[in-house]
């Protein structure tokens, strides 16, 4: 047999990973003959947009002959494989009638193929690519042995060999018939193909703009960790519902969603004493980061050098993961956050930065 290809296998630009895609889904030129500009070819080499177009177009164009004897193919190797895997028990050993119904599939399905490709319906089989026809079959001899049988047997073969040859001439049937029904599904695997290139080269950018996006948070965290000076610095709260830290530090064993937790109360509020009074520029506050993100609204962020007079320099009234209130720099040594409801408070992280 000749060694060529059923259907062009070259990919247009490389596959990323996706395996081999017709070269009849390349991306077609613009209407004007003009190649596509350079957005134009990175954006199609993202989505595949034109190349999936293209090849829903090729797929379109098998004959109705075609399409008939790939049915036909198709639901021959379904009954072929009923047959010999049986879902009920039968009377008795089905190899032979599988064996049949395998041959009959491989029959229309190599005819579709030619059909597809062109060629003459009097050799069907030539233009298949001969080595991975004989990997399907076990070998060359044996890929034009079952060959030989599909064109020249008939119905009543099978039955006249030993029980043994039958169910290894069903199994072998049904590997050549896998290896045409493939060949018959070739769009679906070059669209399988496209969709995997999309989903991989979107995924990899998302996944870089991901990556920035974290690293530039992470700087800044770090950045705002130099200037935060409530670090280790004396808090309290309107009320304790027996949950949190008990230390100065707002990171304890007793769990990382939350520092502290109030009562249900009117205006909970935590408190930072700074110990003297400091210039402060901002306030950020990290709210409970498992849950209930939603009370801890409206609040507002004050600062006082006297524990009995404070001043509001912020205030947050839509639910937040993080929030930072910035002010004009200011002297103070006291920071609260106090919720303007009547709520439960938990913050994961209560900052004040100099700058």
């Amino acid at each position: 047999m000749a060694e060529d290809t059923l259907t062009p296998s070259a990919t247009e630009g490389d596959s990323a990973g996706a395996g081999p895609v017709p070269s009849g889904v390349a991306a077609p030129p613009s209407p004007q003959g003009r190649p596509p500009g350079a957005l134009r070819r990175v954006l199609e080499w993202f989505w595949r947009g034109r190349a999936l177009k293209r090849l829903r177009a090729d797929a379109k164009q098998a004959s109705p002959a075609a399409r008939e004897l790939a049915e036909r193919a198709r639901l021959l190797f379904a009954l072929g494989e009923r047959a010999r895997l049986p879902a009920e028990p039968l009377p008795s050993s089905a190899d032979a009638t599988a064996a049949e119904l395998y041959r009959q599939s491989a029959f229309f399905a190599a005819r579709a193929l030619a059909d597809r490709r062109g060629a003459s319906p009097a050799s069907p089989w030539e233009g298949l690519a001969s080595k991975p026809l004989a990997d399907a079959c076990g070998g060359a001899e044996r890929a034009a042995e079952l060959v030989r049988l599909v064109e020249t047997g008939n119905f009543t073969d099978t039955w006249g060999v030993p029980k043994e040859e039958r169910a290894l001439r069903a199994t072998d049937l049904a590997g050549l018939c896998r290896f045409l029904l493939g060949e018959l599904a070739w769009e679906t695997r070059a669209r399988d193909a496209l969709w995997l290139q999309r989903f991989l080269r979107l995924g990899g950018v998302l996944a870089l703009i991901l990556g920035v996006l974290l690293g530039f948070r992470a700087m800044r965290d770090s950045s705002e960790r130099r200037y935060d000076v409530a670090v280790g610095k004396a808090w309290r709260t309107s009320s304790s519902a027996g949950m949190g830290c008990t230390s100065p530090q707002q990171q304890c064993g007793n769990g990382s969603d939350f520092f502290f937790h109030t009562n249900e109360e009117r205006n909970p509020w935590v408190e930072i004493d700074l110990g003297r009074p400091m210039e402060v520029s901002a306030v950020r506050l990290v709210n409970r980061r498992d849950c209930c993100f939603e009370r801890a609204i409206p609040i507002v962020v004050e600062l006082a050098t006297n524990p009995e007079h404070f001043k509001e320099v912020g205030r947050r009234t839509a639910p937040f993961s993080s929030w930072r209130a910035d002010f004009p720099k200011t002297s103070a040594r006291y920071v609260r956050a106090r919720v303007l409801s009547k709520s439960v408070m938990h913050l994961a992280e209560v900052r004040v930065l100099t700058q």
